[in-house]
């Protein structure tokens, strides 16, 4: 595991713990050649994704410091594995450590995945797509694969849109698909109908490949009409899903698959989609990932409110207009790429700052507050082993509701931490509270939910953050 030391704008960094390198350089000899996991394996992995508030970078995290699933189920000694956070070793610690039940889980998984021709990966194989463990909290621990697992890390792009597009979206969605697979990019998308189904119509025109990724298990068409196209993909790309086989779609499961297309891909082309669209979460996990992210050029005129997503992004930037055809423009630009400033942002002004459907409230985080952003109360947050970070608070709209202070016990978070949407935080003066929304662009902001019903915009600077536990 590799420590980086650095100096940024005052601000002394002196552990980030970056969970990638440490596969990067794995020697080989330490991972298995490609192989299903063995029942006690598969076990224990199921039991590690059961474990609450503990997601797909905390499990990498885990297996990096252990090696195997079953020595960190065997642990006690969660406390020592460097970068994880005080809440995840008490959940851990928490979990039941019974394994019977999810072994005969295990042991019924095996068998179907051995009748079925389903392939299981996971980041202590070879076949591991490099882009997932490059972007640990995009990449599942248990991947199911129906086809040729090494699609899985070819280069390409992904194409996603609406489910409902215009004759001229689909024809150039098509278009462009063929000439990306004919250049020799996969193309990876979700299958549905619309969009997706013209992206894996345009790869297998060209005789290329192209990956779908699932919302429900592997061996389940989803949707129905699309079964000729389930059968040409399995047998020339790959079916992949992160979901055990026979799991029926759900809408959160097809909001949730979105990050796994983006994390697979190396750039982003959003054909055609209206703002409230499932596409903008992978618009909005492309610029997270910092993928490379395009919009088709349509002319016909007309068709506003199925192009008012597309519009929105390439109007405020966040995503280049793209012909669909000069391959050479495109490779071009994913060399040269650079995330607009504030991107996140970005994308949360031009969609009205609405919630996205894939960004689920914490139980225990009341219902929002908006405040006004008029006046500011100015505090210090003294963080150990670090210099003084300012911050800015907006303040409440209720006079009786506490005011920060300058003290240096308004310690915010723990220096080595690292930012996460959804993250449980506590503050000093406001007590606990959830991270709504983050900006990790030049000064940064991150926007805090307390509790006791008052909402914080808190700016901070630092070195540099890497993706969220």
């Amino acid at each position: 595991m590799l420590i980086y030391k650095t100096d940024y704008n005052s601000i002394k960094v002196t552990q980030l713990y970056v969970i990638m390198d440490f596969w990067k350089g794995v020697n080989n000899s330490m991972q298995k050649e490609l192989q299903n996991p063995n029942v006690e394996e598969l076990a224990t992995l199921l039991w590690l994704n059961s474990v609450p508030r503990i997601g797909p970078a905390a499990s990498r995290l885990l297996l990096t410091y252990y090696r195997t699933p079953i020595e960190v189920f065997h642990s006690s000694n969660y406390q020592e594995v460097p970068g994880l956070r005080p809440h995840m070793v008490e959940e851990l610690r928490r979990a039941p450590k019974v394994l019977n039940p999810l072994l005969s889980e295990a042991e019924k998984i095996l068998s179907q995945v051995e009748k079925l021709g389903i392939s299981i990966v996971t980041p202590l194989v070879p076949a591991y797509p490099q882009q997932l463990l490059e972007h640990p909290s995009y990449g599942p621990s248990i991947l199911y694969v129906i086809g040729d697992i090494t699609c899985l890390s070819l280069a390409g792009g992904a194409i996603v849109g609406t489910r409902s597009p215009s004759a001229e979206a689909k024809e150039r969605t098509r278009q462009a698909a063929t000439y990306l697979a004919q250049s020799g990019q996969a193309i990876f998308s979700g299958m549905a109908k619309g969009i997706d189904a013209e992206g894996h119509r345009g790869a297998l025109d060209a005789g290329g490949k192209t990956v779908a990724v699932l919302g429900c298990g592997v061996n389940r068409v989803y949707p129905a009409e699309n079964a000729d196209l389930y059968e040409l993909i399995s047998k020339t790309g790959a079916i992949v899903s992160e979901y055990t086989p026979n799991t029926p779609p759900s809408p959160d499961n097809l909001r949730r698959r979105n990050k796994l297309i983006v994390g697979l891909s190396h750039f982003v082309v959003v054909a055609e989609c209206p703002a409230d669209s499932g596409a903008i979460i992978a618009a909005r996990a492309a610029i997270q990932q910092q993928r490379p992210l395009f919009v088709l050029k349509l002319d016909m005129p007309g068709y506003e409110k199925e192009r008012s997503g597309t519009h929105l992004l390439s109007r405020t930037g966040l995503a280049a207009i793209w012909d669909g055809k000069d391959i050479n423009w495109l490779e071009k630009y994913n060399r040269t790429y650079t995330r607009p400033p504030s991107a996140e942002a970005k994308l949360d002004e031009a969609f009205g700052k609405k919630r996205q459907p894939d960004q689920k409230r914490h139980t225990a985080a009341p219902r929002r507050t908006e405040v006004p952003q008029t006046t500011h109360e100015h505090v210090s947050l003294s963080l150990e082993n670090s210099s003084t970070l300012e911050t800015t608070c907006s303040p409440s709209t209720k006079d009786d509701e506490p005011k920060a202070s300058a003290s240096q016990e308004d310690q915010f978070l723990p220096y080595n931490s690292k930012f996460a949407k959804n993250q449980r935080v506590r503050h000093p003066k406001f007590g606990n509270g959830v991270i709504k929304n983050i900006d990790h662009e030049g000064p940064g902001s991150i926007e805090v939910k307390f509790e006791n019903k008052i909402t914080k915009k808190i700016a901070f600077e630092y070195a540099h953050l890497l993706e969220a536990l």
